[in-house]
């Protein structure tokens, strides 16, 4: 009695063990022989490209529709929202650029806002009169905020990095589109500036 079910348990296992492998035998990469893919992975790989046969950082459109890169010799979905920090750099930069020279910006209550420079010839006695100026406009009751940046770089990339986190890629594609990217900002400034007192009550430096 005994042989009999083993024998049948023993068919049933063969049955369904032919019947898998027939069905879902996975078929071999299309760039490696050695390997298989089932076709279903949302990588290059569910279009047949194992990433062991792909150079490091090679970068492939994946059965998803998004892009992957190798990365540690795995398929890394690239964040879609990179292709958006460059647009936005390129159209804040010179904007910035002027700010990292000491430079400051006055936003008034009316809602208008203007460049500060100084025409002083010295980079001390420029630094000097923005700053007598900075006073001066902090204790201007028409004046509602005073925006102004570090020198270095990082200040406007850290910005642009708070910016691709905090947005959706519908909002980024809406933001890359406004034609006047720095008066946008300055005229909300609050969203993007955080209150930074440098020589005023009511300056403001980029979020990051």
């Amino acid at each position: 009695m005994i042989s009999i079910i083993n024998l049948f348990l023993y068919k049933n296992y063969i049955f369904l063990f032919l019947r898998y492998n027939i069905l879902y035998i996975m078929p071999n990469c299309k760039n490696n022989s050695k390997k298989t893919y089932k076709g279903d992975e949302p990588s290059p790989k569910g279009l047949g490209f194992c990433a062991s046969a792909e150079k490091e950082g090679t970068k492939m459109k994946g059965k998803d529709g998004n892009i992957w890169v190798k990365k540690n010799g795995k398929w890394i979905k690239k964040n879609s929202k990179e292709k958006y920090y460059k647009k936005i750099l390129d159209k804040l930069y010179k904007w910035w650029a002027l700010l990292s020279q000491g430079n400051i910006i006055v936003i008034y209550k009316d809602g208008n806002n203007k460049l500060i420079k100084s025409t002083m010839k010295t980079r001390q006695a420029q630094s000097n009169d923005i700053i007598e100026k900075w006073s001066e406009f902090g204790k201007d009751k028409e004046v509602k905020a005073i925006i102004w940046s570090a020198q270095s770089v990082d200040s406007i990339q850290f910005f642009v990095e708070f910016l691709l986190k905090k947005m959706t890629i519908e909002q980024l594609e809406e933001f890359v589109k406004i034609k006047n990217l720095s008066d946008y900002i300055l005229e909300n400034y609050k969203k993007y500036f955080v209150k930074n007192k440098l020589y005023s009550d009511k300056d403001y430096y980029l979020k990051k």
